[in-house]
């Protein structure tokens, strides 16, 4: 009995050598990341000639759960299945949308193809443009995940320059357009288009992030690139005075022909005067205070007076709605600032800690 027990001890040493060295290395339920020089099928069970799945390409990098000697689990671009792991590479990987994944904000020194894989020669996606801000996941030690144009692909991180930049929340302010504007799903190079907001639109400003202001707009927060709105600036007050209404009219809620409607004045309407903003009369009504457009109001001495003085205060608005742009790029603290907003009746705040961050790096030298 003895005798036997020895033999077929000695038969297993004999035998082990010759154990595929995957199943050795990784236990079953192990999971681990690695690619394959040749491309391979995902199948629907773990053996050879049954259905296949999708077929991966060369040097794609998957992360393998072993399930026997021969196969491990998988999945590829959504669809999971069963591959042959023989000659496996393993690789240090970590998966962008893990909670252990690092992202961090910049530029690329110099231009850099966008890859399939983390590794050198995995094909082409694009070439991505210098000094234009981008976000990156680091996922090995020299490549990093980024989505460009609503697609994920790797980088080389050698030429990436790390960048701060200034984000927070302000006082919801309305703000519009003198034309079509586009809002992104990201504040990032290459970011999605998601809406088009028409021009002389409101649109609710609800914070900053880099060189982009973030607005509400069907119950998602979107980005805009910075001085594409202009902010709604504060009404052209005038000693209350009565007026009527020339004929039908539409009352909005804002002064753009874009805003919610909320009321409609009808001919004759008795109405205050108490404002106007650009081409709109900000007026109340028995139910209602809004704005109309300034030629629906009767001719009277006071309206007439009123239009008069709107008319040199609409050429200062034309003007200061350039500078209250221009001067948002300013670093933080410049008096230039703060003598504007004093005397002039600004409301400019910096929107970023050393000045505008691309081409000549604001303030901050060493960026």
């Amino acid at each position: 009995m003895l005798k036997k027990w020895i033999a077929l001890l000695c038969m297993l040493c004999l035998l082990l050598p010759l154990l595929p060295l995957s199943a050795l290395a990784q236990g079953e339920g192990e999971s681990f990341y690695a690619y394959f020089e040749d491309a391979r099928w995902i199948r629907t069970e773990p053996k050879a000639n049954t259905p296949t799945v999708v077929n991966v390409p060369k040097r794609s990098v998957l992360k393998l759960t072993i399930v026997d000697s021969k196969y491990a689990f998988t999945s590829y671009r959504g669809q999971e299945g069963y591959i042959y792991y023989k000659d496996y590479k393993t690789i240090d990987y970590i998966d962008p949308m893990s909670p252990e994944a690092v992202t961090v904000e910049g530029f690329f020194g110099a231009p850099v193809y966008m890859r399939a894989e983390p590794m050198k020669n995995a094909s082409l996606i694009a070439l991505l443009p210098t000094d234009v801000r981008f976000e990156i996941t680091f996922v090995t030690d020299t490549y990093a995940y980024l989505t460009y144009e609503g697609e994920g692909g790797y980088v080389y991180i050698a030429d990436f320059v790390q960048m701060e930049y200034k984000k927070g929340a302000v006082e919801p302010y309305i703000a519009f357009s003198d034309e079509a504007v586009t809002a992104y799903d990201s504040p990032f190079y290459g970011a999605v288009a998601v809406e088009s907001i028409p021009a002389y639109t409101p649109v609710a400003v609800n914070g900053y992030d880099g060189d982009h202001i973030t607005v509400a707009l069907g119950g998602k927060t979107l980005f805009v690139e910075n001085g594409d709105l202009t902010p709604l600036t504060a009404d052209f007050e005038v000693e209350d005075f009565a007026a009527a209404i020339v004929a039908k009219t539409d009352v909005y809620e804002y002064p753009l022909k874009n805003a919610q409607l909320i009321a409609t004045a009808q001919k004759n309407d008795k109405v205050t005067v108490l404002a106007f903003q650009g081409e709109y009369a900000c007026v109340q009504g028995e139910s209602y205070t809004g704005y109309i457009h300034y030629k629906q109001l009767k001719s009277s001495a006071d309206t007439k007076a009123a239009l008069a003085a709107l008319e040199e205060h609409v050429k200062r608005i034309e003007a200061q709605k350039f500078l209250n742009v221009a001067l948002t790029l300013m670093e933080e603290g410049n008096p230039i600032v703060a003598m504007y907003n004093e005397n002039c009746g600004g409301m400019v705040q910096a929107r970023f800690e050393y000045g505008t961050p691309y081409l000549f790096a604001g303030m901050n030298e060493s960026s």
